[in-house]
């Protein structure tokens, strides 16, 4: 979010943001002690075009990845977080930073819920958890977002497997949109 705000203070918009702001701020917020960076890392354009072609009914609830694939949308670019995901794991592993990897894809809905899109984006963060280990760099995947009750169970041990067993962040789950608030 300070990305955003700084490249909409410095170019007058948020969609004019570079790579180099982006990656700026992580260093920053890194530098400053930060225990964990939240990222979209795992949110390419290719899930982008995956849920539209599957039609979800809805299709953005995360709040930093909608401002995120809209920067991606309207620059027609690829996530740099995943384009230049070595680059993030430098940062994390020099300030001893555990990654914590934001959701683009979670389901607002459930009729959403284990959609490709979704499935999609677990299967890219399992393989950006294991580079992180790799690198020595912590991890924990935020999820799952709306889901049946019963898909809770199939919900989680996709992640705890598709992920090699990393922490789940757990966001969400709703398991209903019909109950009384």
């Amino acid at each position: 979010y300070q990305a955003l705000a700084e490249a909409g203070e410095k170019y007058g918009s948020s969609l004019r943001m570079k790579d180099r702001d982006l990656f700026d701020i992580i260093e920053r917020q890194a530098a400053d002690g930060g225990d964990f960076l939240a990222l979209h890392c795992g949110t390419p354009m290719e899930g982008i075009e995956r849920a539209k072609r599957e039609g979800r009914i809805d299709p953005l609830v995360s709040y930093g990845g909608s401002h995120l694939i809209g920067w991606m949308v309207h620059n027609q670019r690829e996530n740099p977080l995943y384009e230049n995901f070595d680059r993030v794991l430098e940062i994390a592993a020099r300030y001893d930073v555990t990654l914590s990897f934001a959701d683009g894809m979670r389901p607002g809905c459930l009729a959403d819920s284990l959609d490709g899109a979704q499935v999609q984006e677990l299967v890219i963060l399992g393989e950006l958890a294991r580079r992180a280990r790799e690198a020595g760099v912590q991890v924990m995947v935020k999820g799952p977002g709306h889901v049946p009750l019963d898909q809770l169970k199939t919900t989680v041990s996709l992640q705890k497997s598709l992920c090699q067993g990393a922490p789940y962040f757990v966001f969400g789950p709703l398991v209903t949109d019909i109950a009384a608030g």
